[in-house]
C-alpha cells in the first residue's frame, strides 16, 4: 500500500534537487559567459573614450579650444600618463644630415586585467591600431605630425566604477618644412612594437630590435610638426 506522505515529500526533495543542480549548473558555465561580456563591454567603452578623448588633444594641440576637458569612465580599469614612447627624428639630403631631433612623448594609456591600449602619438593602438597616427606620404609628400604629453598621474576605478576628469591645455607647436627631396629616418621606443610595426609597414621598410622599430621614408617635400599639450587628471 502507498504511503502518500512519503511520496509526496519525495516528489518535493527530488524537485529541489533538480534546481539545485540546475542552478549550479548555470552558475558553473552562465558566469564566465556572463563575465566575458561585460569584460567586452567594458573594454569597448574604454577604447570609444580613448578615441574621443585622442580627437580633443588633437583639437587642442591645433590651438581650436586652448584648454578643454573630458571625463573619462574608468570601468574599474586604471588611466594613466605613461613613460617610455621616445622618439628620434633624423632629417637627411644630398648634403647630409639637416635635421635631428630627440624627445620623450610619453602615452596615455588604459589598462585593466589583460588588457590594455594607449593614446600614443597620435594615435589609438595596442594589439590593433583603432585610430591612426598623424603620418602620411602621397606622390612623395611626406606629413609627420609628432604628439608629446607633459603631465603625470594615474587614476583606477576600482571594482567596476570611477569617473574622472581629464584636462588638456595647448603648450606649443613647432613646424619644420624642408622642401628639398631627402630622406627621413625614425626611430621608436615604444611598448606597442607590433601595431607600430604594421602601420609604419605602409610608408616604407621597417626593422625591429625588441620595443624598438626603425623606418627610413624617402621624401620630395616633408612637413614635421611636434605638438605639446598639457595633461593632467583631476
Amino acid at each position: 500500500m502507498r504511503d502518500d506522505g512519503v511520496s509526496d515529500v519525495l516528489d518535493a526533495i527530488l524537485i529541489i534537487a533538480m534546481m539545485v543542480i540546475t542552478i549550479s549548473i548555470l552558475l558553473l558555465y552562465g558566469m564566465p559567459v556572463i563575465d566575458t561580456h561585460q569584460k567586452v563591454i567594458r573594454e569597448r567603452n574604454a577604447v570609444s573614450q580613448l578615441v574621443y578623448l585622442n580627437e580633443q588633444i588633437s583639437k587642442v594641440s591645433a590651438d581650436v579650444f586652448p584648454v578643454t576637458s573630458t571625463k573619462f569612465a574608468l570601468s574599474g580599469g586604471s588611466l594613466s600618463i605613461t613613460d617610455g614612447t621616445r622618439i628620434t627624428i633624423t632629417v637627411r639630403n644630398s648634403s647630409g644630415v639637416v635635421f635631428q631631433m630627440s624627445d620623450d612623448l610619453k602615452s596615455i594609456e588604459y589598462s585593466s586585467t589583460g588588457f590594455s591600449m594607449a593614446i600614443e602619438n597620435g594615435g589609438v593602438l595596442g594589439d590593433a591600431i583603432v585610430s591612426h597616427p598623424k603620418m602620411y606620404l602621397e606622390n612623395g609628400n611626406l606629413s609627420v605630425a609628432l604628439y608629446k604629453i607633459v603631465g603625470t598621474g594615474s587614476a583606477g576605478g576600482g571594482l567596476g566604477g570611477g569617473i574622472i576628469n581629464v584636462v588638456l591645455k595647448f603648450n606649443t607647436t613647432e613646424t619644420h618644412v624642408f622642401n628639398e627631396s631627402g630622406n627621413l629616418t625614425m626611430e621608436l621606443k615604444t611598448k606597442y612594437v607590433n601595431a607600430w610595426t604594421r602601420f609604419l609597414s605602409n610608408l616604407g621598410n621597417v626593422s625591429v630590435d625588441g620595443d624598438e622599430i626603425e623606418i627610413t621614408i624617402p621624401f620630395n617635400r616633408l612637413v614635421l610638426t611636434k605638438y605639446v599639450v598639457d595633461v593632467r587628471f583631476t
